[in-house]
């Protein structure tokens, strides 16, 4: 499998199997219903990697999983409590984290 680069206008930076075309012919890496892997790369990505992968009945971009919503997620980045970015905190809270 393909996997696509994205860099977010906040810094952060993916990897992910669906793409949109640049102007200039190359491939761009993005979020779309298709989409089923997305890796986020912070920092050394030989360890800080990670594969987000969810089914697609409940994964969009920008909504919610039904059993964590982002506003709990805000109060808990709000607070000190996680660094983690949304999708990553659903998978620790899943995971019983």
């Amino acid at each position: 499998m393909k996997l696509y680069y994205h860099k977010t206008d906040g810094g952060a930076e993916y990897l992910s199997n669906t793409w949109i075309r640049n102007l200039d012919g190359s491939r761009e890496g993005r979020v779309t219903r298709k989409t089923q892997y997305l890796v986020r790369i912070d920092g050394d990505i030989r360890k800080d990697a990670e594969l987000i992968e969810y089914p697609m009945e409940f994964y969009d971009y920008w909504n919610s999983h039904p059993d964590y919503p982002r506003e709990d997620w805000r109060h808990e980045v709000c607070a000190g409590d996680t660094l983690l970015g949304y999708w990553s905190w659903v998978r620790a809270k899943l995971a019983g984290c």
